[in-house]
This record gives C-alpha cells, sequence and structure tokens, in this order.
C-alpha cells in the first residue's frame, strides 16, 4: 500500500514531504544553536512553507531533469558532472529561498536585493562547499543513497540556511527600515497604509459615490 501511493506521488513523498521537514528541524536547530529561549513558529513556519511550496517541488523538478542528462553514477566522470549540476542548480534555491522568505514577511524588493546583495554569494560557496561533499558521498555509493541520508544532510545544510535568511546585517536592516519609513508616510496622521485590495475598494467606493450622488449623504 505504501510502496504503491509512494510511486504515485513521488513529488510529495520523494520531495515536498521529507524536503519540508528537513527544513522545519534545520530553522529549530539553527535557533537553539543561536541562543534562542523559545521558538518562533512563525519563523519556522515561513521557512517550511517556502520549501513545501517552492523550494522542495522545484528540486524534485530539476532533480529529475539532471537524472534524464546523467541516469548512471557509475563512473567518477558520471559523479562528478551529477555534482556538478546539482551545485549549479543550487543557486535557484538559495534565491528562491530568500524570495519566499521576503514575501511571507511583506517585505519588499529593496529588502530583498540588500538581502541578495550581502548574503548570497557567502551562502552559495558554503553551499558548493558542502553538498559537493554531500552529493560525491551519495552519488559514489559510499553513504546509501536513501530518502533518510537525503534528509539528514538536508538538515545540516538548514541550519546554515536558516541563520543565512534570518540573518540581520547593515543594508538589508538599512533598507527595511527605509520601507517601513515609507509606508509610514503613506499611512499619513498615523493611520496605517492602505494594502492594494483595501485601495481598489476605496477607488470603487468612489466612484460609486460621483456615479449616483443622492445614494450618500443625507436626504
Amino acid at each position: 500500500m505504501a510502496s504503491s501511493y509512494i510511486r504515485r506521488h513521488p513529488m510529495l513523498c520523494k520531495a515536498v514531504l521529507p524536503g519540508t521537514l528537513a527544513i522545519a528541524c534545520g530553522d529549530v536547530l539553527c535557533q537553539q544553536l543561536e541562543g534562542k529561549k523559545e521558538i518562533c513558529k512563525e519563523r519556522t513556519a515561513r521557512m517550511a512553507l517556502t520549501g513545501a511550496v517552492l523550494v522542495t517541488p522545484l528540486s524534485f523538478y530539476l532533480g529529475s531533469k539532471i537524472d534524464r542528462v546523467v541516469p548512471k553514477v557509475d563512473t567518477a566522470a558520471a559523479t562528478l558532472a551529477k555534482s556538478g549540476l546539482n551545485a549549479a542548480c543550487s543557486v535557484i534555491f538559495i534565491i528562491g529561498s530568500f524570495c519566499g522568505n521576503n514575501l511571507l514577511q511583506g517585505r519588499g524588493l529593496d529588502v530583498l536585493r540588500a538581502q541578495l546583495r550581502e548574503r548570497l554569494l557567502p551562502t552559495y560557496a558554503a553551499g558548493l562547499a558542502y553538498w559537493s561533499g554531500a552529493n560525491l558521498l551519495l552519488f559514489s555509493g559510499l553513504v546509501p543513497q536513501t530518502v533518510p541520508a537525503t534528509v539528514v544532510f538536508s538538515i545540516v545544510w538548514n541550519v546554515k540556511m536558516s541563520s543565512a535568511l534570518n540573518k540581520k546585517t547593515p543594508e538589508a536592516e538599512a533598507a527595511l527600515a527605509r520601507e517601513k519609513a515609507s509606508l509610514g508616510r503613506r499611512g499619513w496622521g498615523g493611520v496605517q497604509a492602505l494594502g492594494p485590495v483595501q485601495q481598489e475598494m476605496n477607488r470603487s467606493s468612489r466612484k460609486n459615490q460621483q456615479a449616483n450622488p443622492s445614494s450618500c449623504g443625507l436626504h
């Protein structure tokens, strides 16, 4: 029964569920290493949601394409080729993680650009070093290429990924402060800035009032 379900839902069983678990566990471990007295559940939920919706499905899709390009890793050249292709794709997952994490916090493009300028290259370099070694172990057969083994490697990596996503750095913090100040000015007089949906509703209401002036005010 279980094997039949896995065959029918390979992305869910082999990528989304184990990948999301690894991301959540990595974030919890990261927060503990940071010395937090209480785990920030909202932060872990953001990490997990980004993983479930964006990172793990994309990883499964690109991984399937790589498997077609390098179907067998029975030689040293094939092992290196597959490891290299995975390394080349890893930057996509890192950028996707930054995008998802910022989107779920309601942050704008200026903050995202600042974060990527400060953190993308160091994070990518760390990922190249870590996953090059991990993939060589997995693809060469020195470590069984199973879902549990991949999850363990992913948990360790996501400790680093969580730190990179949630680290406060000068340029990103300055961009965030400017964004908050801009929202404060738009919410003039202490009123919060209206979201796009509410703004559209207000515009529609004003148009209706102009078209039907007798429908508002005292009669």
